[in-house]
């Protein structure tokens, strides 16, 4: 860098004469800064990688600063251990999934069967799940639909609960009343259908309202350690 002609090379070697000769590292900065010098950034940027007092040639690698930063290594990273799952890949633990598509393609039906499996402990599209109590939330079925469903995918597990009450997201007594239903029930698995009942005259894509809602699903999830799958229907209004 020294033998090139690099334009910010003039300030670098005027910033190391000034630190050469006695005078204070911010003063020569702050100085060289105001002058507002094309290639000042360059050559501060260089500075602060090769220059050294103790050293007339530029360091292969970077000076190391003495103050430990606030960025974590490999290493350090590692202590914190990796994502569990529910099942692998879908199904994080602690977390809220969406499963999302058009209305009448078995959203319903895909997401009760994954209960019923999740019950059990047993395998989903190839892969084992684990073994959770599970609390279903249906508030759009009748209770001769939902039974008609359990009954249709043979669902005998006693792992798996059924809440058919309405829930409104946006009032904190119905958020406690789930709360209260996910501990009673030992869930670690809770399936809502679908978002837009919890939401009554909300319009989905509005950022506050939805905000609101999921921040309080969130709060669940740290309160009960229960994962959640949101199933949302795909509204096609003015044709998007």
């Amino acid at each position: 860098y020294i033998e090139s002609n690099d334009p910010s090379l003039p300030i670098f070697l005027e910033m190391k004469k000034r630190i050469h000769d006695g005078e204070s590292y911010n003063n020569v900065i702050t100085s060289l800064r105001a002058r507002k010098r094309k290639g000042f950034r360059e050559a501060f940027n260089k500075f602060l990688r090769y220059y050294t007092q103790d050293e007339e040639k530029p360091l292969t690698e970077a000076v190391k600063p003495n103050r430990k930063g606030k960025s974590r290594t490999v290493q350090e990273m590692n202590s914190f251990g990796k994502i569990d799952f529910i099942h692998d890949p879908l199904i994080p633990e602690g977390s809220i999934t969406l499963l999302c598509g058009d209305a009448g393609i078995g959203k319903s039906y895909i997401a009760l069967f994954l209960g019923s499996v999740i019950a059990d402990g047993s395998e989903f599209l190839g892969s084992k799940t684990k073994k959770k109590n599970v609390l279903f939330v249906d508030l759009e079925s009748s209770l001769p639909l939902l039974n008609t469903r359990i009954q249709s995918i043979g669902i005998k597990s006693e792992n798996i609960f059924f809440y058919t009450e309405s829930l409104n997201f946006l009032m904190k007594e119905d958020i406690s009343e789930l709360k209260n239903e996910i501990l009673a029930t030992e869930a670690g698995f809770c399936v809502i259908d679908s978002l837009m009942d919890i939401i009554p005259g909300i319009n989905e894509n509005d950022s506050g309202a939805m905000n609101q809602v999921f921040s309080a699903l969130r709060n669940l999830v740290k309160q009960t350690g229960c994962s959640f799958l949101i199933i949302h229907h795909v509204n096609k209004a003015n044709g998007d």
